[in-house]
């Protein structure tokens, strides 16, 4: 699978920032670039996941730093299971049916479930929640938030 990717993509700054580009790979995961770079040969166009390397907002949608507030305390994007993916003009709804006609190939790499599109879409932008939390459920598991 080709990588669309950079690392600075996947890790909040001052992850990239303390480490570099090389050392920073180590706060990342297979199942995120697998997913990222799934989803992104899937979809056709670009992928946002986080900007902040080119003066975008976005800093947390892949590995976030255990002491940060954004989402719950077991947030799998903690561990370095979790990706935010967000294609400009394309809704949370659209980028979820990606992953759920494609159910085989994301649990092949180890991504078992995704956040309720109802709930992530944003004031600005939509986005998609996937992670690969351990589910046994043997399908992707739509989730709430």
């Amino acid at each position: 699978m080709k990588n669309y990717f950079k690392v600075h993509e996947l890790v909040p700054p001052e992850i990239f920032n303390f480490w570099g580009e090389e050392r920073s790979c180590w706060w990342t995961s297979q199942i995120q670039w697998d997913a990222a770079n799934l989803f992104r040969e899937l979809v056709g166009k670009p992928v946002k996941i986080n900007d902040y390397h080119w003066g975008g907002v976005y800093t947390e949608s892949g590995t976030r730093m255990p002491e940060t507030r954004t989402g719950g305390g077991l947030s799998q994007h903690k561990f370095k299971c979790a990706i935010d993916v967000k294609v400009k003009g394309m809704s949370s709804f659209e980028m979820a049916e990606i992953v759920l006609q494609n159910q085989k190939k994301f649990l092949e790499i180890g991504v078992t479930t995704i956040e309720d599109p109802e709930k992530t879409q944003g004031e600005f932008q939509d986005w998609l929640h996937m992670d690969g939390r351990i589910t046994k459920k043997g399908f992707i598991y739509v989730v709430n938030p």
